[in-house]
């Protein structure tokens, strides 16, 4: 899933290179949902930017509540990805890609619990942080940003 904006203009024949499809942020995006469950129904893996947008600084943002919409509805096994490096290749504002060291570390597949330490059921976006803690884990404590404390709770516990 990557914004709709990127099928439009320049990015958009890489956007198909890679398989990837349109979904219209900070709204319910039916088509791009229903995409989205087909192919996990398939047995397809399906990426997703939980945060919505890169940040400014490279360090985490907090994830958008339809990240766990997506996670929790389709009950396929969660592998948690971190990224790093990316801001060197092409900046927020930047027009021309540079040649830069990436790094991608893979976490261990999971399921999202169904309840929250309290017992109380777990909302979406209670989901998506969830998601993003696992996701923090990975990366050093500098890009860790809004799950810094809940990464060190989690390593802790």
């Amino acid at each position: 899933m990557a914004k709709a904006e990127l099928f439009k203009g320049s990015w958009a024949w890489l956007m198909r290179a890679y398989h990837a499809f349109p979904v219209i942020r900070h709204s319910p995006d039916r088509t791009a949902l229903r995409r989205a469950f087909g192919l996990l129904r398939e047995g397809s893996a399906v990426v997703l930017f939980p945060e919505g947008h890169r940040s400014e600084n490279a360090r985490l943002l907090r994830a958008e509540p339809g990240a766990g919409f997506v996670a929790r509805r389709s009950g396929a096994p969660l592998v948690p990805i971190a990224i790093t490096g990316t801001q060197n290749v092409l900046g927020r504002q930047g027009k021309f890609l540079r040649r830069a060291e990436v790094d991608m570390t893979f976490g261990e597949p999971f399921q999202l619990p169904e309840r929250n330490r309290d017992g109380s059921p777990m909302d979406h976006q209670q989901s998506a942080d969830y998601l993003m803690t696992k996701i923090a884990q990975l990366l050093p404590l500098e890009y860790q940003g809004e799950y810094a404390s809940s990464s060190l709770r989690s390593a802790n516990a």
